[in-house]
Order: C-alpha cells, then structure tokens, then sequence
C-alpha cells in the first residue's frame, strides 16, 4: 500500500491532477491549502480494483474535499475507440463516487458545457445539458447526473478552460504557438464560430468558495461573453506583433459554425459571490509573458 495516498491532514485531494486541469487546480489551490494530488503517473489507476480498494482504506473517514478532474479526451494520439473512452470515463467517475461514499467528505465533480448547443436561450444551472455525440462529453453529462444524487456535492459547469501551460492542443494553445513559430494564424472556416473561456484561476475559486460556504449545487462557471475564431485571432496577433497574418483555410471547413451556447452564472454570483475576476486578455498575457 502506498503512504503517499493517505488524506489525512489535507483540504483537497485532486484526482486527475496530472491533466490539464487538474494540474492548474492544484497550483492555485495549493497557494491557500494543503492539496493532494492522485493521478495515473502517481499509480493511482482508477479503472482498477485493487488501487481503489486501497484508496478506499485510505480515505476512509476522510473530512476534506474530494475535487474529480479526471477524463480521457479522445484524441488522434490515443487511438481509442470512442465507445472504449466512454466506458472509461463512466467507470472512473462511479469509483471516486465510491470513493466519496466512504468518507464525510465534500465533493466537487468537474462537468463540462454544451459549447454547441443551438438553444437560443441562455443555458441556467437548472437546465438540462444536451445530448452529446462527443464521448467526453458523453460521459461528464452521465457523470454530472450521478453526481448531483450524492450528499455534499457540487459540480461546476466549465466552457473551454485556460491552464497555467500553454497546450498546443486547445485553440488558444496551436493559436499562439503559430503566432510565434509560423507567423501566420490560421483558423479554420470563416472564423464566426465562437467558444467561451474560463481561467482555471477562476475554476479554483469558485471550488474554494463551495467548498468554505457548504454550498452544494449545480454552478455555471462561465465567462460574461464568448468570442468568435477570429477575433481571438486578432486578439492574440495585435499582443504578439501586428504584422502576424490571419488566414482562413477554405480546405478544412469548420463543423460548427454558429455562435455557442451562452450561460448564466447568476446561481454562483447569488449563493458564492462568484463572479469571473480573470479576463481573457489577462489570460493571454500570462502565456505571452
């Protein structure tokens, strides 16, 4: 059994806390509280049996906050087939819920958001998400669902999130990381589908908010507004150099070209005094610094 898995004595364990997320939780948590992070290249493999078993020991009676930051994004270096990641997604949110079930501890689950949703409304925190044919997504809707049943728990909707690393993955990420190397920024399309950002500064604060006011509900935790391909493009070029081209590419046509859902954070702004405090362009110039 492996000591370094033992909560006691600490305000958070992460789980995940390797991933993109994850990672920048524990980095803003970690200025305030003591945090424990878990994740796969620690050991600590939530698909198996006996780690859980262990973990169970471990945590038995554990008085903290349990924060779930885990998934596996399909991707075209996996190579999972997307029912597979399903399946894994869904296996490892029921054994932290397992996990949660043997302690007194507060639980915050990460979910995400219907980023292309055609509602025109604007999506509260007591609408239903939609349906995904995304398997991650797929999964976080089927594990918000199961959350939400559990005792002291919260879950926390997030858009596209910023971390502390610049990932080249994301859109902000091949975006800047083209800036600099290619000069030239290409988004795909017309460039009129918008996204929304959060900051994981902001994720962390609301976790620290729910998890101090015991306030456990379901909570948007969204940006005031979203913006299109092509004003982050111009956005990112007029901080980097002026003289950066922005191009379409007609050859690879964006999916989703309508603009996304938007969300209200009006429940974390009444019951938290939440509101987003970081802005996207103060986003962009940590990485640019």
């Amino acid at each position: 059994m492996n000591a370094q898995w033992n909560g006691n004595g600490y305000d958070f364990i992460i789980f995940g806390s390797t991933g993109f997320i994850g990672r920048a939780l524990k980095f803003y948590l970690s200025r305030k509280y003591r945090v424990l992070g878990l994740s796969r290249s620690d050991g600590v493999n939530l698909l198996d049996p006996y780690i859980v078993q262990q973990l169970l020991v471990y945590l038995d009676g554990y008085q903290g906050c349990l924060i779930n930051a885990c998934g596996i994004v399909p991707n075209s270096s996996n190579h999972i087939d997307n029912s597979i990641i399903m399946y894994k997604n869904m296996q490892i949110d029921r054994n932290i819920s397992l996990l949660h079930s043997a302690t007194n501890a507060s639980y915050v689950y990460i979910s995400g958001t219907s980023l292309y949703s055609s509602k025109d409304a604007m999506l509260t925190e007591d609408d239903q998400l939609s349906n995904f044919s995304h398997s991650y997504l797929a999964a976080k809707k089927l594990g918000e669902e199961e959350a939400i049943k559990l005792s002291k728990t919260a879950v926390v909707r997030i858009p596209s999130p910023i971390g502390i690393v610049l990932n080249e993955k994301t859109v902000i990420g091949k975006m800047i990381s083209d800036a600099y190397h290619k000069k030239v920024i290409t988004f795909w399309g017309d460039g009129s589908r918008s996204q929304n950002f959060i900051d994981c500064k902001d994720i962390s604060r609301m976790i620290d908010l729910i998890c101090s006011k015991q306030k456990f509900h379901i909570y948007n935790c969204t940006s005031k507004c979203s913006i299109t391909m092509k004003d982050l493009a111009k956005q990112i070029r007029d901080l980097i150099n002026k003289d950066i081209v922005i191009e379409d590419d007609p050859t690879k046509l964006d999916e989703i070209s309508r603009p996304c859902q938007e969300f209200s954070s009006q429940r974390a702004l009444e019951v938290l005094g939440w509101q987003q405090h970081v802005m996207l362009d103060q986003s962009l110039r940590r990485f640019l610094k």
